[in-house]
């Protein structure tokens, strides 16, 4: 076996150990804001595919995991931003267990609806 597939099963039985005793686990879906639009072009900084890929790495290193595993997971847009962006929470559950994340958003989405809150910088405006 080479040595990345020893560490993905390795991070893989990792994971499927801790949803042995949880039911989800719960994380931000980015770890910092996205910065502003255009600062990594020409008219900010010239980068090629690989650093662009690099700097997004920085900023969403909890959703990977998720394919990494093949856990279920789901983000949903819990919170905003003081210039209004969403902000997403990130939840993962149990292999399989695709149905309790769906009544989960479910239930968030009644509690705190965000159908009706669009951000500054959408499509629709």
């Amino acid at each position: 076996m080479m040595m990345t597939e020893f560490a993905l099963n390795k991070f893989r039985r990792t994971f499927g150990r801790f949803f042995e005793q949880y039911d989800m686990l719960l994380t931000p879906t980015l770890v910092k804001l996205p910065e502003p639009l255009g600062k990594y072009t020409k008219m900010g900084i010239d980068i090629d595919y690989v650093g662009y890929m690099r700097l997004c790495d920085e900023i969403r290193v909890n959703t990977p995991a998720a394919n990494v595993t093949g856990q279920p997971a789901i983000t949903l847009p819990l919170g905003h931003s003081q210039s209004g962006l969403p902000i997403g929470v990130q939840f993962m559950a149990r292999f399989g267990e695709e149905g309790a994340l769906i009544r989960l958003a479910s239930s968030l989405e009644q509690a705190m609806p965000w159908r009706d809150r669009i951000p500054p910088v959408h499509a629709s405006r």
